[in-house]
């Protein structure tokens, strides 16, 4: 018998695995110890793997029947890294802080290279970053072939932060090291075990028992055991070692000098090598604080989390794609030609159609261009090459194009083109085909004008050259189809594009943000400001190129033609100048005609052109405009052209065009290159504070008294608020009305255990009379006669009407009000709030109670007289709605891969929160019970004051033991499902109007409810399919929500909703949930109601959801929000 942590745990020699922390299991083999890493899906680092990391090594340490330890991952991925998202607040420490917890921590893993006994990695897949770091702490390495390696910390502005710096050298090499790290390679298998990375490669099947062995044989003296912290034997001698660094630093400064990263990275290099590891493992730690505290760490992050952030996207992220394997592309030219080679390259099968021969001729030989380009860099065999190509198929007719699933058209930019090629495309085309526009201006609803079926057409911007270029800008009018854009996110992944989708506006959301950055440049210039000067401070400033270089490479003719477009839309703050005009005018048209703002050659190289100086003179001469030079610094001219781009921003998100201010900066950042290190136009603009870009556009706008710096309203707002810009935009802008439906006081006993606890001889009268009471009293003024009915949401027992009635007259109200019942199984209470506000909505009564009761310790789940009926059962897809809602559990599970540990572990934390809430006092408002509990054949007084069903030292170990409650090999056990149980809860429902009569302040609104059916074989998923329903009613998105209550009825569906849906567990259920509090099936939705209000109330205000599934099928939410 071992001891851990409080709780007795028992393994023998060969043992089952056990969780020793919620990430990490440990079992052994003999005298072997195996720890694996269990975070799913990728196994990222976090503060629950470290600690059970350290709890593995005090007890291989102390335990002396251990000889060695084998450290791996469960599923394809050693360890891929950390979760950046956990490092958030790591980072907010000051700097002091984060060097003595970065030195801490690597300090308390010294025993795996350091300690008695020794570690073996078994690399079963993804071994990156801290992955790799704790890799390189064990003496050797096993891998199975597909193991990718590599130290990546650098993309985000860091430096690896666990020896990484220290080790890697020492393994592979200076210059093997410095090339990894700053690269950010990915290392093979076979790279490295012929650098020595990697002691052995062997098929996955062999690589615990290898592992394994060869622990043993270290531990044996049998091979030599490696500490790789404090060996040298394969560093380069000093004077090369210090010239490698130089150089890579000299090359770091010149590819990029905005970056601190590179510098930080070779300094801990090379201090290590000039010392010893450990005392270079103190500088790595220094400079790892010093970029963590640096803005570029805070803006590569923002960029690395916000592109993962892009798919989801409200109200169409629970939907399933649909599978696209043929598409059609409408137009070979360098755009269509592109966007063609961007799919053939993906695998998919490509009609291109052109309207002659030789222009199709030119469109394939654009592809085949295209893809030998990637022939002479390697990247390509000339067979793989010719493969790809057969998948693209040139056609001059719609003939074949009943076989397509998409069609991408992308034709130049008229319109009445367009409209006729979309004509014909309705016809040509099956019903269920979508059709795709590649416009990068255009209304798609203009080009969709002319046919029926506008709910397929999307916009599927893509950027030149299309098959290069990462972003893909995924555009939605108001007729298109959820699904379809669900559908071409999903191609956008598959063809390696980030997608972002955005709203129906003229130049949608990048070429829009981004139409005043050459307009401000042409203010400048307008003042006497030199154009190259200005592509120079832009180019230093981080962009690829500046606006008039920019310029000539879209083209000249092409920006006339845009900024028409502009001044068209938005000319309320546009800047004409006569300047573009004027160089088309001379001819120059940009690189295509070898001349514009530049000069260029035949290979289209650039240079400055001698006459342009005269030419800007006469210009200005002729158009009326200054001539003396505007003198400005580099930083002024800088934030001319860019902070009228961030005043465009907000109007973009003020206007509700992109769901997520984050979308605007990824789209800037990979469709427009702004600079990555900026993190955004709006990351950057937050760093810079609201306030300082609204106070120097006010100046701006001063100086050269144009709209076009202006500061947008939302600016202003911002600035004045000192919110920053990305926050988001709350429909917290929350604006109350009279006519609300207000929640003034609410109260609930506590949750007893059905048949065992406080609560089991009590009927649910008697508790309904408490709670209606204490609802009453917190309401007064409000009088009991004033009430204009009760409804209670209750599901068993065949008295409950009568019960509801008792209980109501107990509770001391007169017999002239009225009550009903109300069973929508485990959604009861919470309709019968929403009955309450539907009547005093219809004008019925001014003020109801609302309420939710149940005793599981009196009435049955289902009654034995229940007889299922003969039809129902003949129809398979209907008879799923007798399933025994644990089935529904298991189905779930099985459906969509929720684990017996996922469950396991959900339900531990349930238990944790709940305790700890307990703990803090966050459930003080529960209403004390005295009542008579049945103690075998005795009544006992007890007084109920809190939760019965908590348990907080439930564990994984204990959970672990428990049998699958509805299944033989099935995963839902009763630790791992909600418990039955009894109780009550109350609410007081009125309208703001008639609480500001009497002098309360309401304590919620309610904003929207929605039930939507689903399944019942899977009925658990309801809150998947009812959440976003009452969210978007309400005109909120599921990040406006700042806190959500979902039923946990079982871990299972549970899970399911917050993982489909993207919520994030810290918000959801902070106080735990059902599975330890207890699901009194019609109290459970009023209950939550009560216990969200509390929550939010304290917690500042905002918005919170309540959400269940419900039996047969179905899954009900409703939103609240509570003012600060």
């Amino acid at each position: 018998r071992r001891v851990h942590g409080g709780n007795s745990l028992e393994y023998s020699r060969m043992s089952t695995s056990l969780m020793i922390s919620p990430k990490v299991s440990f079992r052994v083999d003999g005298d072997v110890a195996i720890v694996t890493i269990e975070n799913a899906p990728v196994n990222a680092l976090h503060a629950d793997v470290y600690k059970g990391l350290q709890a593995s090594i005090a007890r291989i340490e102390s335990d002396p029947a251990i000889a060695a330890c084998v450290l791996t991952g469960k599923g394809s991925a050693f360890i891929a890294g950390a979760d950046i998202k956990a490092f958030g607040e790591m980072f907010t420490y000051p700097e002091e802080t984060v060097y003595k917890n970065s030195l801490q921590l690597n300090e308390s893993f010294d025993p795996i290279e350091e300690g008695k006994k020794p570690w073996v990695a078994a690399l079963n897949g993804t071994t990156l970053g801290g992955g790799l770091e704790f890799a390189m702490m064990c003496s050797h390495r096993v891998s199975v072939p597909t193991t990718v390696l590599g130290l990546p910390e650098l993309q985000l502005g860091l430096i690896p932060g666990l020896g990484g710096t220290q080790r890697l050298p020492r393994l592979i090499g200076v210059q093997n090291a410095v090339r990894a790290m700053l690269e950010s390679s990915n290392i093979k298998a076979e790279q490295a075990l012929k650098w020595g990375l990697v002691d052995k490669i062997v098929p996955p099947t062999e690589l615990l028992a290898t592992a394994i062995s060869l622990a043993r044989d270290i531990a044996q003296g049998k091979v030599p055991r490696q500490y790789n912290l404090q060996r040298s034997d394969r560093l380069e001698n000093s004077m090369i070692a210090k010239q490698v660094i130089n150089v890579a630093s000299g090359m770091a400064t010149k590819k990029s000098p905005h970056m601190p990263q590179p510098h930080a990275c070779l300094r801990a290099i090379g201090a290590g090598v000039s010392t010893s590891g450990k005392e270079g493992r103190k500088t790595e730690a220094a400079e790892f604080a010093k970029c963590a505290k640096h803005p570029v760490s805070s803006a590569l992050i923002h960029i690395f989390l916000a592109q993962r952030a892009c798919a989801k996207v409200d109200g169409v992220s629970h939907l399933k794609p649909r599978e696209l394997k043929t598409v059609a592309v409408i137009g070979g030219g360098l755009m269509g030609s592109g966007i063609a080679t961007a799919l053939v390259s993906s695998g998919f099968r490509v009609f291109l159609k052109e309207i002659n021969q030789q222009f199709l001729d030119a469109g394939v030989s654009r592809v085949s261009a295209n893809l030998e380009s990637r022939v002479k860099k390697g990247a390509l065999t000339p067979e793989k090459k010719q493969a790809i190509l057969n998948l693209l198929v040139p056609v001059l007719t719609y003939d074949q194009f009943k076989e397509v699933d998409i069609v991408i058209e992308a034709v130049i930019e008229k319109v009445e083109l367009k409209q006729s090629v979309f004509v014909d495309l309705e016809k040509a085309t099956r019903p269920d085909c979508i059709l795709a526009t590649n416009t990068s201006t255009i209304n798609i609803d203009i080009v969709s004008d002319k046919i029926s079926s506008k709910n397929r057409v999307i916009g599927a911007h893509f950027f030149s050259p299309a098959h290069i270029m990462p972003l893909l800008e995924i555009v939605v009018s108001k007729h298109t189809d959820p699904q379809v854009t669900a559908d071409l996110l999903a191609l956008a992944g598959k063809i390696k594009k980030t997608a972002v989708v955005v709203g129906n506006c003229p130049g949608f959301a990048v070429n829009r943000t981004f139409f005043p950055y050459t307009m401000a440049a042409g203010v400048l210039v307008d003042r006497g400001v030199d154009p190259y000067e200005i592509d120079r401070v832009i180019k230093a400033f981080g962009m690829p190129m500046g606006p008039f270089r920019l310029g000539d490479l879209v083209g000249i003719d092409v920006l006339l033609f845009t900024s028409g477009q502009y001044h068209e839309h938005f000319g309320d703050r546009t800047y004409k100048s006569n300047l573009i005009q004027s160089i088309t005018e001379k001819n120059g048209l940009g690189e295509k005609s070898g001349k514009g703002f530049y000069l260029y050659d035949e290979s289209r190289k650039q240079k400055n052109d001698p006459s342009l100086a005269s030419f800007l003179t006469e210009y200005r001469k002729k158009n009326g405009l200054p001539a003396e030079p505007l003198k400005l610094s580099d930083k002024e001219i800088a934030e001319i052209i860019f902070f009228p781009v961030i005043n465009e921003a907000t109007r973009i998100i003020d206007e509700g065009f992109v769901q997520k201010s984050s979308d605007l900066d990824i789209a800037s950042v990979f469709g427009m290159g702004f600079p990555a290190h900026l993190g955004g136009p709006i990351h950057y603009a937050d760093h810079l504070t609201a306030k300082y870009v609204h106070d120097r556009l006010v100046h701006y706008h001063n100086l050269f008294g144009l709209p076009l710096f202006k500061p947008s309203s939302f600016l202003a707002t911002r600035a004045k608020d000192g919110i920053p810009l990305a926050a988001p935009k709350r429909s917290d802008a929350f604006t109350p009305s009279d006519d609300d439906i207000v929640i003034v006081s609410g109260a609930r006993t506590a949750i007893g255990r059905a048949k065992k606890g406080g609560f089991n001889a009590t009927p649910i009268d008697d508790l309904l009379a408490v709670v209606i009471a204490k609802a009453l009293a917190d309401a007064s003024p409000i009088k009991a006669e004033e009430i204009g009915d009760v409804v209670v949401g209750t599901v068993l027992g065949s008295m409950a009407a009568t019960q509801a009635r008792t209980g109501m007259l107990l509770a001391g109200m007169p017999n002239t009000v009225p009550v009903r019942t109300v069973n929508r199984q485990c959604s009861s209470g919470l309709q019968a709030i929403v009955d309450v506000a539907a009547a005093i909505k219809a004008g019925l009564y001014d003020v109801g109670i609302a309420c939710g009761a149940e005793s599981m310790s009196m009435n049955p789940m289902m009654p034995k007289e229940f007889k299922p009926n003969s039809n129902v059962l003949k129809k398979p897809d209907v008879a799923t709605s007798y399933l025994p809602m644990g089935i529904t559990s298991e189905n779930v599970a099985s459906r969509f891969g929720v684990s017996r540990e996922v469950q396991d572990k959900f339900a531990v934390e349930s238990h944790r929160r709940a305790a700890a809430a307990i703990k803090a006092g966050k459930l003080n408002h529960i209403v004390p019970v005295t009542t008579k509990m049945q103690n075998g054949d005795q009544l006992q007084e007890v007084t109920v004051t809190m939760d019965e069903g908590v348990r907080e030292e439930t564990t994984f170990e204990g959970l672990n033991k428990l049998k699958p409650a509805f299944k033989p090999d099935g995963t839902t056990t009763a630790g791992n499902a909600s418990q039955t149980s009894d109780g009550a809860a109350a609410v007081v429902v009125t309208t703001r109007r008639k609480a500001k009569q009497l002098g309360l302040k309401p304590l919620a609104t309610l904003r929207s409810y929605y039930v939507a059916g689903c399944d019942p074989a899977i009925m658990g998923i309801g809150p998947a399919v009812a959440i976003p329903g009452a969210v978007q009613r309400a005109g909120l998105t599921l990040d406006d929500i700042k806190v959500y209550e979902i039923n946990e009825a079982f871990a299972s569906q549970a899970t399911y909703c917050v993982e489909k849906l993207g919520l994030g567990y810290e918000r959801v259920n902070p106080n735990g949930g059902a599975i330890a509090i207890g699901h009194p099936l019609g109290m459970t939705g009023c209950r939550m109601t009560v216990d969200i209000i509390h929550e939010l109330k304290r917690t500042g205000g905002g918005n919170g959801v309540v959400s269940m599934c419900i039996g047969t099928g179905m899954g009900a939410a409703a939103v609240f929000h509570v003012e600060a």
